[in-house]
Order: C-alpha cells, then structure tokens, then sequence
C-alpha cells in the first residue's frame, strides 16, 4: 500500500509546478527510507517470544466446538450490538446519509464522546455475528442446515457493505471481505490445498477487477446516498476523465500522500519546523478515551489540518500518510524510525495469526486488526494504527479473559 501510494503521488506530481524538485527528491528518500526499515523491522526485530504465546493462547481458547462458550459469545454479541445501539438503529432503518452530511455529524462536538466508542464496538460485533454464522460447527444449532446460516450471514454483509458504500465508506467491504480471504487462505495453506488456492484466488483477483472502478472512484460520487445518483456521476465523471480510473490519476492515492509533500515544502520554505518528537507525545495521550480526557489534544493528522488548511473542515477526508509522523519529528530519521517500529509491530501480528490460523473464528476476528495495521495504516498514521491495534486487541482478549472467569461449570465440554 505505501509503495502504491508513494509511486502514484512521484508519478502525477514528477512534472508538475505544484512541487518543485526538491520536494520530489526529498519523498522518494522519504519512501525509499520506509521501505528499508520496514524491512528491517519485520525481518530482524525478534518479537518477543513471552507476549506471543500469551495472546496465541488466550485466544486460541475462542473455540466454537465449546458449547458452553458458544452460548457466551452469542451473548456477548447481544451485548455489543446493544452498546452499538445507535449504529444498529441506522442499518435497520437503511437511510444512509450522505458521506458529507456523515462527516459534519461526526465532527460537531456533542458527537465525539459518543460516536467513536460505538463505532469501535459496531466495528467488532458485526463481524462477530456474522463469524458465527459461518464457522459455527453443525452440530450446534444442528435443526437449521448451515446453507441457511451461511446465506444469512452473506445478506448481512452485502447489506451493510452497500449501507456503509451509500455512506462513502469502503471500510465494510474491505473488512468484509478479508473475513472471507484470512480463514480460507490459511485453510487452504495449512491443509496444503495449493490447488484450490490457485483457484480461490484467480476468482478474487477476477472479482477486484469488476469494483475496482467503483472503490477507486467512490471519492468523486458520494456526494450523495442515491445509489442511481452514483450511477449517473460515475459515469459521467469516467466519460470526463477516462484517466481517472488509473492509480496514478486517482485523487483515492493522491491526497493521502500529499500530506507528506506539504510537510516537506512548509519545512523547506520555514514555514513550519520540525516538532523533534513533540507530537509523538501528543500522540500517545490522545490513546486517553476522550471520556475519561475531554481535554486532550487534538493529533497530528487534524493539527496538520488547521496549520496547511486553516479554512477546511477538520480532517477533511484527506487522511494522515504514514510517513508524515516521522518526517515531521526528524526527518528522514524520523521516517526510519517509524517505518522500523511500523515493521516490528506487523512481524508481532504475522507471528500471533500463525499460531492461530487453524481457528476459523479467531482469523475472521483478527482480519479487524488485520485490516488497521496492513490495509489503512498508510492512511491512518503510525499512531493512529497502532491506537486501534491496541484497541481490538484489548477486545479480543477481553472477551477470551471474560470467558475464562466464569464457573468452571459453565465451561461445558466440547461437544
């Protein structure tokens, strides 16, 4: 994803007067940098052995063949979808809002106590029910076939996937899909089905081929929550600008990357400094639920926002580059350390899913991490990613740990 990002932004803006040369070179040092100590931290940063087996273990205990942990996870599924009342309460209405009335309601301020928290649980509830309905064994709930279940599960995917994509957002599809792609391909590896493997994913990459436009272009039509208004804008914004649909051309790989450009042209021009590791610390305190610390500083990604674009919304859907939390620091330096850090920590979660992949259950619950530290942490941050790494996390571990608290009697054998 960085290499897709970083090439596409040198590729549109290589002969461009909107940056001037120096600015080109100095992110291509800047990509190049992250490239290497990412491989550096993945390959030669030992994890630590001790936390690995802590967590493989814990939730290698999330077994759906215990039905006495069946009946707990149900009702743990009860209760997230509860404390996401809000979020359930707009699926079942199906009126998605607009991605820009979406985003206003997000950013007024009696909104942001409320809104993240239940998006973090929606974020983690859905997928776990519709995780149930399709890893659950047969022989519970043995009296509706497990077709039936499985066909319930992919109508609940399909139909949040097309609420969330009316809404602007792509998070569903992607998130959704990787709880089909982790499970299956781990399946395929570890009975050694190479063949089926083959086959499973000539049909994904047929199957990306056919929404590529719409996921790359999504930025230039959710203006609306139409779907037949989207149709209408997409093709006539392809018909415009038939280069559009190429990553090179495409405003979905270009703004995110540009965050790094402007750091880079304001330091050059002294218009801004480098922070030496000030917003880093920043960072870390907004890990604060903003329950417990209605007082806590804003982050990097919106502090770049009114210092580069003072008149814009905050945020303003433009997303926050990886890269950026370590140029703005130090530099180059600052790149490699955040790139090193970025590496070591997706070797920690390589080494975790290894021990776990013969859980089916576990993978489709790990694709939500999956999904922050691979897919969106080139647009997120460093330490925005690892926020959320640490937030699902804790939540998966939690509901292991929950599990494990009750009455031994409740812990039925497996059946």
């Amino acid at each position: 994803m960085l290499s897709i990002y970083s090439i596409s932004f040198v590729a549109r803006y290589n002969n461009s007067t909107e940056y001037g040369s120096s600015v080109i070179i100095e992110f291509s040092w800047a990509y190049f940098m992250g490239i290497l100590f990412f491989l550096l931290g993945y390959l030669y940063l030992n994890p630590p052995v001790k936390v690995i087996v802590f967590i493989k273990n814990n939730l290698l205990k999330l077994d759906l063949s215990n039905k006495g942990f069946f009946s707990y996870i149900c009702f743990i599924s009860i209760v997230l979808m509860a404390l996401s009342f809000p979020y359930l309460v707009k699926y079942l209405q199906f009126n998605p809002q607009s991605y820009v009335e979406t985003a206003v309601n997000y950013r007024l301020e009696e909104n942001k106590n409320i809104a993240p928290i239940s998006e973090v649980i929606a974020g983690i509830g859905f997928p776990l029910i519709i995780s149930i309905l399709l890893y659950k064994p047969n022989n519970i709930f043995k009296q509706i076939p497990k077709l039936y279940q499985r066909l319930v599960s992919i109508f609940l995917i399909f139909y949040i996937s097309l609420y969330t994509y009316l809404s602007g957002s792509k998070t569903a599809i992607i998130i959704f899909s990787l709880l089909f792609i982790i499970p299956i391909h781990y399946q395929f590896t570890f009975k050694k089905k190479y063949k089926f493997k083959r086959l499973f994913y000539l049909s994904l990459i047929s199957f990306s081929v056919l929404i590529y436009p719409l996921i790359i272009l999504q930025t230039h039509i959710r203006f609306t929550s139409d779907l037949f208004l989207m149709k209408d804008a997409l093709i006539s914004y392809v018909s415009e600008n038939p280069l559009s649909i190429l990553p090179f051309f495409s405003g979905e790989f270009l703004g995110c990357s540009d965050t790094l450009a402007k750091i880079i042209q304001g330091i050059q021009n002294q218009d801004v400094s480098y922070n030496f590791g000030g917003r880093w610390m920043t960072d870390l305190i907004t890990f604060v639920p903003n329950f417990l610390f209605s007082e806590r500083p804003e982050p990097t990604s919106e502090y770049f926002v009114r210092t580069f674009y003072p008149f814009l919304k905050e945020g303003a859907g433009k997303g926050w580059f990886i890269l950026s939390d370590g140029y703005w620091a130090f530099g180059l330096m600052g790149v490699a350390i955040i790139s090193l850090l970025y590496g070591y920590i997706l070797r920690i979660s390589y080494e975790i899913i290894n021990g776990v992949f013969s859980n089916n259950l576990v993978l489709s619950l790990y694709q939500i991490i999956n999904f922050t530290t691979v897919i969106t942490a080139v647009r997120t941050g460093f330490f925005g990613t690892l926020k959320m790494y640490v937030i699902y996390m804790i939540l998966l571990l939690a509901i292991s740990y929950l599990y494990q608290s009750l009455p031994k009697k409740n812990q039925i054998k497996k059946i």
